[in-house]
């Protein structure tokens, strides 16, 4: 189970997991709206790069806009746009 975050909620949700019959090791099937090791959905993500790149947004401004529920910390905004 995860903890995702939404622009408005935080959700958990199951993440599947399966095993490969040939080598036995397994792997997480993650749903399409989430990205590899991220609580935050893509949309916020991508949201967030769009503010940065197209409006000039950053900071407490850029956090604001895009999570006012569950805010990334500025670390977390500045690693996305890196």
């Amino acid at each position: 189970m995860r903890w995702v975050y939404t622009t408005t909620d935080k959700v958990r949700i199951w993440i599947v997991r399966v095993r490969c019959t040939v080598c036995k090791v397994t792997d997480a099937l993650l749903p399409s709206f989430l990205h590899m090791h991220r609580r935050y959905t893509l949309l916020i993500i991508q949201q967030a790069l769009y503010l940065v790149l197209d409006k000039g947004l950053w900071g407490a401004a850029l956090v604001n806009a895009i999570a006012p529920y569950g805010q990334p910390a500025p670390s977390t905004l500045a690693e996305w746009v890196s």
